[in-house]
């Protein structure tokens, strides 16, 4: 193992230990955790009516809207960064704030219906295009097809009683 790897594992192993020493001390005692306490309030009060959920839609359209604007603005001739920035920045903080709470609330189910049809569907594509590529030549293919086969059917049944609410 060279010098380098030695270092950056050491780094790696000093920087997680203290991560993990600093979450345990931020549980047990009072003090450091308010701050994070009051923070998340000030936030909610600021973006979101009380809620939570409403701060962090509106903080992350905030960055969405920020980017799209910051990149689109390069597209004007003569313009300096430090406008571009401050030019995105009054726009996005402009539209995040008119932005209703219902529709907020209407991006975020079908964004995470999205996130949860790719996380679910992915891995039956996968497992379905394994079984259409494996070869049925042999006996102990079709074994491994056929017990594909029965994985797939086990999956798609405890992910239609979990969707129904039966887990």
């Amino acid at each position: 193992m060279s010098l380098f790897n030695k270092k950056a594992s050491r780094i790696i192993l000093l920087l997680s230990l203290l991560v993990i020493f600093s979450t345990v001390a931020m549980a047990y005692v009072t003090g450091p955790g308010e701050t994070f306490v009051k923070l998340g309030r000030f936030i909610a009060q600021t973006f979101g009516a009380g809620d939570g959920v409403v701060a962090t839609l509106r903080i992350s359209l905030f960055i969405l809207v920020f980017t799209i604007y910051y990149v689109a603005s390069q597209f004007i001739p003569g313009v300096n960064n430090n406008i571009r920035i401050v030019l995105a920045l009054i726009l996005s903080i402009i539209s995040v704030i008119a932005f209703p709470v219902v529709l907020l609330t209407a991006m975020s189910e079908l964004y995470t219906t999205l996130v949860a049809v790719i996380v679910l569907g992915a891995p039956l594509v996968g497992l379905g295009a394994l079984l259409y590529y494996l070869p049925g030549t042999n006996v102990m293919w079709s074994i491994i097809r056929i017990s594909l086969v029965i994985f797939v059917w086990i999956l798609l049944n405890v992910i239609t009683k979990a969707v129904s609410g039966g887990i």
